[in-house]
């Protein structure tokens, strides 16, 4: 299946790539900025400081700022508002996410010139519906549970158009349009011009792609190798360390949607040297995050590359990171086997 409109081809020098050392970078200076962020930006909603968030959205889409490891503002500005971020800012129950849009719709109607607070109320209604759900397989859906999720995810659709009024021009839109077509299962071809719109305005968005990767696995709406075509097609797209990195960005987040599983370089078409390459250009262009150094060393784990694990282990020391791990016994067994300690 071809998501890009050209595609450029992936030369053999790509497919058989140099692979960079990785940066060493001393422990103090690696920190949660991912984490940071989103609390920083969680207090200001919580305080109602709305006229400080709409502008700091405007200043993310400006700037095209990003964090240490490259993740972008605006992505996780939505994100942390709206669905919320694991430990951070996650409503953890219905009446959490009732009284998450509740805030967010008094945003609305206290600034009705707001660009971000629409957004917010269709990204938060996704995870309310999503939270209503589970995240089981579709079989251990009730048929009351898949009633309540889909009407949730119709009230989204509906905030997700008024949204796009006034946020058409920023990618995010976009990325999270994806993410209703693939709760929806809207057709190919509408996710293939959600994406061509995103990159549009932002070549190297790499939530756009992340969010049509998910629609591509084959237990949504892919079949085999589709999701590693858009990552190769992306790469190709964007020439030079920014469409490694861009790769890399793909094939990571995958890898978190199976949870870290040692089986995912023996289930997907991902060489682990064009993906550690791909990881260590991204280091050099946006740095590193405790974040994504906990990835990095979750897929050196996958690969059994003991070597590179053994130097994350190092950077990394105590600090495991709950959004990437799960849980301090994945990452104890992971430190344990990288470093040769019990």
């Amino acid at each position: 299946m071809l998501f890009l409109s050209v595609r450029i081809g992936i030369v053999a020098s790509l497919l058989a790539t140099f692979v960079t050392p990785l940066q060493a970078q001393p422990l103090a200076t690696l920190d949660d900025v991912e984490t940071a962020f989103i609390a920083d930006v969680h207090a200001r909603f919580t305080a109602k400081q709305y006229a400080e968030l709409d502008a700091l959205e405007e200043e993310c889409l400006r700037t095209k700022a990003r964090l240490p490891g490259g993740a972008w503002k605006i992505n996780l500005l939505v994100r942390a508002l709206g669905r919320g971020v694991v430990g951070v800012s996650e409503p953890a129950s219905g009446d959490e996410f009732e009284s998450r849009l509740q805030a967010l719709r008094a945003w609305a109607a206290e600034r009705p010139q707001s660009t971000l607070a629409p957004m917010l109320i269709a990204d938060a209604t996704h995870g309310f519906a999503w939270h209503v759900r589970g995240v089981g397989s579709a079989k251990t859906v009730g048929d009351y549970t898949k009633t309540v999720y889909q009407a949730r995810l119709n009230q989204g659709v509906l905030a997700l158009n008024v949204s796009r009024r006034t946020s058409g021009a920023n990618p995010q839109w976009y990325a999270l349009a994806i993410d209703y077509a693939t709760a929806l299962g809207w057709p190919a071809e509408r996710v293939r011009e959600l994406l061509a719109q995103a990159i549009k305005i932002e070549p190297l968005y790499q939530p756009a792609y992340m969010a049509t990767a998910r629609y591509l696995l084959p237990r949504w709406y892919g079949d085999a190798g589709d999701w590693e075509q858009l990552a190769n097609d992306a790469a190709a797209s964007a020439p030079g360390p920014e469409g490694q990195a861009l790769y890399g960005f793909i094939a990571r987040y995958v890898a978190w949607i199976d949870g870290g599983s040692p089986k995912f370089f023996a289930e997907n078409d991902v060489p682990w040297p064009r993906l550690k390459n791909a990881i260590a250009e991204s280091e050099k262009l946006y740095g590193s995050s405790l974040e994504t150094t906990n990835a990095l060393a979750q897929l050196a784990y996958a690969a059994d590359d003991r070597a590179t694990a053994r130097l994350l282990a190092e950077r990394i020391g105590g600090r495991w990171h709950r959004r990437v791990w799960r849980d301090e016994k994945a990452f104890e067994t992971f430190r344990a086997w990288a470093t040769g300690e019990p």
